[in-house]
């Protein structure tokens, strides 16, 4: 049986580096088509040059023939940046700054679209040389341009990473133009989507809480391993005090509490490197699954879908209190083992490593707590309308 379905578009643009990047999101295009345009009866498109575009010839500049074949009938803009700025055009730096100034322009012309989405990727490259610093100071220029008081660019550094926000930005900028009376053609189609075989309602909310649950525990892990190393290290620093004041100490004594030291940060950094990747990759796909959760919830506007919303609710809010104290235990004792002396080899190595490590863990436990943040309001937002709903 036909029905009415409504079709966003979405424009990627990005230079080259970004090519994984690229392929990820026609992952997640495809993702939300199954989950979320189901529930909302509306299929979403992916406007590349790659795929929507053609060899060709201009007058002027190859860029026109991009702008040509793609049109500027797109609903979102999506905008990623990384170490490359692109190649110029005749009218812009690159083409990607040419397709922003053209979004740009038909929003402050128009009525509030296309919706942009801009996403800055915060990665160290394999290597240095990959970096070429021209292209870099174009992408820090350009970053520092937009106008931060009437726009909002957000910053990932892993593919998984930028999948996860897109999962929820790009069904929020969604709702944003539906809620605008200037919506997309609607269209007579099939029923195709709903014959795809996909999970249901209760299989998510099974993943989210196991996979959440197994985040939280590991974090446990990290910052019980942390009160306890922070410990350990105080009463050896006590010990090396303690012998520091006897005159003409043994040698032997004295390196015999360093090596034993070193070897308590390298026990550590071993777990970290253990735990951190646990963490992570329970973090993401927990999270992945919660937003298909969030999806599907449209689908089933009753109590048990509520409560089985509540219930996800309590499980991420959990984990937004825990990240907090995590990361300022995880602090803490960084700046205790950075202001340890060069004093010997053995401890000095053991030093650098751990503090590698503890950046590492550092830096996803806060990009983390922003994905947290955001999951949990956009679940509390979605318990609020199927609430009002059912009223």
């Amino acid at each position: 049986m036909a029905k009415s379905i409504t079709k966003y578009t979405i424009f990627v643009s990005s230079p080259s580096d970004l090519n994984e990047e690229r392929a990820a999101i026609e992952e997640v295009v495809k993702e939300l088509n199954l989950n979320y345009g189901n529930a909302n009866n509306c299929v979403i498109e992916l406007l590349k040059w790659e795929t929507h575009s053609a060899p060709g010839i201009s007058k002027s500049h190859t860029q026109d023939i991009i702008n040509i074949d793609i049109g500027d009938d797109y609903d979102i803009f999506l905008g990623l940046l990384w170490k490359r700025f692109g190649t110029p055009t005749k009218n812009a730096d690159s083409g990607t700054e040419e397709e922003f100034n053209m979004a740009l322009t038909r929003f402050q012309e128009g009525n509030l679209q296309p919706q942009i989405l801009f996403y800055f990727k915060n990665s160290v490259p394999n290597s240095l040389s990959d970096i070429d610093p021209e292209q870099f100071l174009k992408v820090n220029q350009f970053k520092n341009s937009i106008p931060k008081d009437k726009m909002l660019y957000w910053e990932f550094d892993t593919v998984e990473n930028l999948q996860n926000f897109l999962r929820l930005h790009i069904p929020k900028r969604i709702e944003s133009i539906a809620n605008n009376l200037n919506v997309k053609v609607i269209l007579n189609e099939q029923d195709e989507i709903t014959d795809l075989e996909e999970l249901g309602l209760f299989d998510y909310s099974d993943q989210f809480e196991a996979l959440i649950a197994d985040s939280s525990n590991s974090l446990v892990r990290i910052s019980e391993s942390t009160e306890w190393i922070g410990a350990s290290i105080t009463t050896k620093a006590e010990e090396l005090t303690r012998i520091s004041k006897i005159p003409n100490p043994n040698k032997n004594i004295v390196t015999n509490v360093l090596k034993s030291t070193a070897k308590l940060m390298n026990d550590y950094s071993d777990r970290l490197k253990v735990e951190t990747p646990i963490f992570y990759s329970s973090f993401e796909d927990g999270i992945k699954a919660g937003i298909n959760l969030i999806n599907l919830s449209e689908d089933f506007s009753n109590d048990d879908t509520i409560q089985e919303l509540e219930d996800s609710k309590e499980s991420i809010i959990i984990l937004r209190k825990a990240i907090p104290n995590a990361l300022q235990g995880l602090k803490s004792f960084r700046e205790s083992i950075s202001k340890l002396p060069r004093i010997q080899k053995d401890i000095n190595l053991a030093k650098r490593i751990l503090l590698s490590q503890l950046d590492e863990l550092i830096e996803k436990l806060n990009k983390s707590l922003d994905l947290v943040i955001e999951f949990s309001n956009e679940i509390g937002s979605k318990i609020d309308k199927l609430k009002l709903r059912n009223e």
